[in-house]
């Protein structure tokens, strides 16, 4: 089931949701919500908009080699839609003004997973595998970056203000800020031996920009860089 609830008058409401799966499995998989409220999914070889409030179908883009996709992103327009696919590796991203669906497939044992859209309306993912990757959408083509900390991985990405990307090194005990003008990792070292951050939310408000995550295991983080 998908529920909506009210905030101020704390009420919940049942969205009815036409699934096709069985009870006590996934229902929808991961959503992103664009700017006017609609629901966004990559399921059963589509991605489609869904009213937030109708559960109804509005608009839908058949893809070609990926069924569903890890992760849910709408670019600050409502135009994109990108995540990490299944099931072999690579990502889904969809531009609605053209119509077009891109689905480039990145190198193997990647793994993206989640991501989102910088201010240049590129998509980035995190790379279970040990990558972080990132769609052009001008080039229309993939870029991968290899971790600084051998054997670890990436849970999810964030884009700030000025286009940096964040990310934590789940097993590394490091959060990273890349630099797509330099392509260079910083590495902020953390207390604990891990930063396994299923959730991180940029401040754009600070100057320099600062993040904040929730740790998995029990931990919220708040980086202050100094520069």
């Amino acid at each position: 089931n998908i529920w909506r609830l009210d905030p101020i008058s704390k009420d919940f409401k049942r969205i009815p949701w036409k699934v096709q799966e069985p009870l006590n499995s996934p229902a929808v998989g991961n959503v992103a919500f664009d700017p006017d409220g609609f629901l966004w999914r990559t399921r059963d070889g589509a991605v489609s908009k869904v009213g937030a409030l109708t559960g109804v179908e509005e608009e839908s883009y058949r893809t070609k080699k990926f069924a569903s996709t890890y992760g849910s992103a709408m670019s600050d327009d409502g135009r994109y839609f990108g995540g990490g696919a299944w099931p072999r590796d690579g990502i889904v991203v969809v531009d609605r003004k053209t119509g077009e669906v891109f689905e480039p497939e990145t190198s193997p044992d990647s793994g993206p997973a989640r991501g989102e859209f910088d201010p240049f309306d590129n998509y980035w993912a995190s790379g279970r595998g040990g990558q972080l990757i990132k769609f052009d959408i001008k080039e229309k083509r993939i870029h991968e970056y290899p971790l600084p900390t051998p054997y670890t991985s990436l849970y999810t990405a964030k884009a700030d203000k000025n286009g940096e990307v964040w990310a934590g090194e789940l097993n590394g005990g490091h959060y990273l800020r890349f630099d797509p003008k330099t392509e260079q990792f910083t590495t902020y070292t953390l207390p604990e031996p891990f930063a396994m951050d299923r959730e991180s939310w940029i401040d754009n408000s600070t100057n320099p920009v600062s993040v904040w995550f929730v740790d998995h295991d029990g931990w919220l983080i708040h980086i202050q860089p100094l520069d």
